[in-house]
């Protein structure tokens, strides 16, 4: 038949049972095509539909058993229903929409019955147009190998390809779905959390990010096409594709999350483009097929264990933009045999390198290096051995690797030179032989454990230079009788002096603002100075710069010196008789666990100046029913007003942006809260088991996030929108519904 331009439409039944059939053309001309119009037309084998065409009716291609694929035009706004059934041997179709269910238009009533109607033989589906798939639109569609869904879409249905199990490929505009205004950035959201193992191809064509573990545990998943558009890999994005061989990541991306890529064994490079800034923790650990990665000049981090157990790779060209290595970030890389590291590079994290037993390193006076061209000696990573009795750094080298010279009894000297910028944590650790350490003014921070257990020594010299003293950094050290802490130093870690028992006098210079938990406790020797029941150290001009603790847990009240600075963590811990204490505006920190215990604590005042409320602050103030928070504060630490039960009410100023994990749980008495417009984020728990708790007024309504992942919230990435209008709503999501996820503003 030869339909002319002349015609319109097609009517009712017009070529009903012609059996014979097997090719018709219709005409841009023609607007409609009528119900049953090619009804049992079994021979027909192709069929060209024009570009006029707006309306197709019911069971207009019934039982055409012989058509293969068919396109239909974008100008069709209405296909009628059980428009194709019986077309057993469809095996491609490309159609503007989709319904609420696919199989409506091959004589399924309801998506329960798409694996009968369906046709098997259907392989190939392309969406040209429309803005939302339906929930279980394409259910059970067991045969369908290949879909394609254009970039118009905006909403995928929850379980929109649930039960098809033979998908190979997919072309989508973005990750995941969104179902009544609500985002997932879970890509098997869309398959009912049951992502097939037959899909191999996943091109995203949309996207701004990829979120928190999108594509996790999709195993069989070959090859994945990230669009320009993307500009993060969320936390464990990829973690587990172990069929994954290859990726490209495009210019657009800036960061790649937190064990993004874990464990994908079968991926064997990488080329990270010059738009991304650092590597997180993770990344690619445990992709044991990686041989080569390149690593641009844009990146300043590499993560934690970002690449460790990647047994495959031979060697690594670090970049000069490349600042630090972190903890174990190529541990266990049996087959590492080259790295370079840049001048650039000051801080190498514990067991960087260890584990790579054929790596070759430059050696020099009992030490193993690592380095470039123009400075071989740049990172000493490791003492040559374990009973090596005294060591003189090479005079270039500018970092100290973490672990370096752990557990080297006999060393009793070292010489450090001028040029070293870090030392890095554990360095020095259990190096009991060891007598003194002068560190020289270039050192700029001494590492988490630098010289923890280092029962023999008995001097050092901290230089002006340093700014920070790790956490446990001098732990146990029992023969150092005293220690001068320069003006340039800002924090003191948790337990820095930890069981210093042979401490008899400390110098704390005028730039500390911080003193960790415990950092003096069991200082048995050490003098203090002593106002109103606390003990105080500092300096000749300020004698009381910091509160170390009190002089007893029984006393009942106390005035802090006017001239203090620092109340330091656990200063008050357990002083279960206080009742009241003042905190003059000179002090700008209160740490970790200062008040924790203090049951009997009434009433406080924070001053303005102080800038952090620390973890565990208040922790089980029970009796705390008043606190003013100064409008200097701008964090309140995890569990800071943890159980303070007696507290009705809590003023939040605009000052703070963050409220961490846990911070009011077991706040009984608190009714309501309202969060001000400065915070950004709120941990996990953060009001968890506040039974009195109705009323939680947001000042900003409109851009909260919630998120399992703590890192996803830090990086403000991924996440589902919460609507946050409501205020007994809000009250029920933070200490029921999303009581253990975290929350962030974009």
């Amino acid at each position: 038949v030869t339909i002319p331009d002349s015609v319109t439409s097609i009517g009712y039944e017009a070529f009903y049972n012609c059996k014979s059939l097997t090719s018709v053309t219709i005409p841009d001309s023609v607007t409609s095509i009528g119900e049953q119009a090619f009804y049992n037309c079994s021979g027909l084998a192709s069929v060209t539909i024009g570009g006029g065409v707006t309306s197709i009716g019911w069971q207009a291609f019934y039982n055409c058993t012989g058509l293969t694929s068919v396109t239909i035009p974008d100008s069709v706004t209405s296909i009628g229903k059980w428009a194709f059934e019986g077309c057993i041997g469809l095996k491609s179709i490309t159609l503007p929409f989709v319904g609420a269910n696919f199989g409506y238009i091959f004589g399924a009533s309801s998506y329960s019955y798409n694996s009968s109607y369906v046709p098997k033989s259907l392989k190939t589906v392309v969406i040209t147009g429309g803005t939302s798939i339906g929930e279980r639109a394409f259910y059970n569609c067991t045969g369908l190998a290949s879909v394609t869904i254009p970039d118009s879409v905006t909403s995928i249905g929850n379980g929109a390809f649930y039960g098809c199990t033979d998908l190979e490929s997919i072309t989508l505009p973005f990750i995941g779905a969104t179902l009544n205004g609500t985002s997932n950035p879970h890509f098997d959201y869309i398959f009912g959390d049951n992502t097939p193992i037959s899909l191999k191809t996943v091109v995203i064509t949309g996207s701004t990010s990829i979120g928190d573990g999108a594509f996790s545990g999709c195993s069989g998943l070959t090859s994945v096409t990230i669009p320009d558009s993307v500009a993060s890999i969320g936390v464990g994005a990829f973690r587990g594709c172990t069929g994954l061989t290859s990726v490209t990541i495009p210019d657009s991306v800036a960061s790649i999350g937190v064990g993004a890529f874990r464990g994908c064994t079968g991926l064997t490079s990488v080329t990270i483009p010059d738009s991304v800034t650092s590597i997180g923790d993770d990344a690619f650990s445990g992709c044991t097929g990686l041989t080569s990665v390149t690593i641009p000049d844009s990146v300043a981090r590499i993560g934690s264990d970002a690449f460790s157990g990647c047994t495959g790779l031979t060697s690594v060209t670090i970049p000069d933009s490349v600042t630090s290595i972190g903890y174990r970030a190529f541990y266990d890389c049996a087959g590492l045999t080259s790295v370079t590291i840049p001048d650039s590079v000051t801080s190498i994290g514990d067991d960087a390198f260890s584990g790579c037993p054929v790596l070759t390193y430059n050696e020099y006076d009992n030490a193993y290096y690592l380095g470039n061209d123009q400075n071989p000696y740049h990172a000493l990573i490791k003492a040559k051995s374990t009973s090596i009795p005294s060591v003189s750094i090479h005079a270039s080298t500018k970092v100290i690797g973490g672990n370096a010279f752990a557990y080297c009894t006999s060393l009793t000297s070292v010489t450090i030179g001028n040029s070293v910028t870090s030392i890095g944590n554990c360095a020095f650790s259990d190096c009991s032989g060891l007598r003194s350490v002068t560190i020289p003014d270039s050192v700029t921070s001494i590492g988490y454990e630098a010289f923890y257990n280092c029962t023999g020594l008995a001097s050092v010299t901290i230089p002006n230079s340093v700014t920070y003293i790790g956490n446990y950094a001098f732990y146990n050290c029992k023969s150092l009788t005293s220690v001068t802490i320069p003006d340039s130093v800002t924090s003191i870690g948790e337990q820095a002096f930890y069981n210093c028992s042979g401490l008899a006098s400390v110098t704390i210079g005028g730039g500390v603002t911080s003193i960790g938990w415990q950092a003096f406790y069991n200082c048995t020797g050490l003098t203090y100075h002593e106002y109103d029941n606390a003990y105080y150290l500092g300096n000749d001009q300020n004698p009381h710069h910091a509160l170390i603790k009190a002089n007893s847990t029984s006393i009942s009240s106390v005035t802090i010196h006017a001239s203090t600075k620092v109340i330091a963590g656990s200063a008050f811990e357990t002083c279960t008789g206080l009742t009241s204490v003042t905190i003059p505006d000179s002090v700008t920190s209160i740490d970790n666990y200062t008040f924790y215990g203090c049951s009997n604590l009434t009433s406080v005042t924070i001053p303005d100046s102080v800038t952090s409320i620390g973890k565990g602050a208040f922790y089980n103030c029970k009796s705390l029913s008043s606190v003013t928070i100064g409008d200097g504060v701008t964090s309140i630490g995890s569990y800071a007003f943890y159980g303070c039960t007696g507290l009705a009410s809590v003023t939040i100023p605009d000052s703070v942006t963050s409220i961490d994990y846990g911070a009011f749980s077991g706040c009984t008495g608190l009714a309501s809260v309202t969060i001000p417009d400065s915070v950004t984020s709120i941990g996990h728990a953060a009001f968890s088991d506040c039974t009195s708790l109705t009323a939680v007024t947001f000042a900003d309504t409109d851009a909260w996030y919630v998120t399992d992942y703590r890192e996803n919230a830090a990086n403000m990435t991924g996440g589902s929108l919460v609507a946050v209008t409501n205020a007994a709503k809000n009250a029920t999501y933070l200490k029921d519904t999303y009581r253990y996820k975290y929350w962030y503003k974009k």
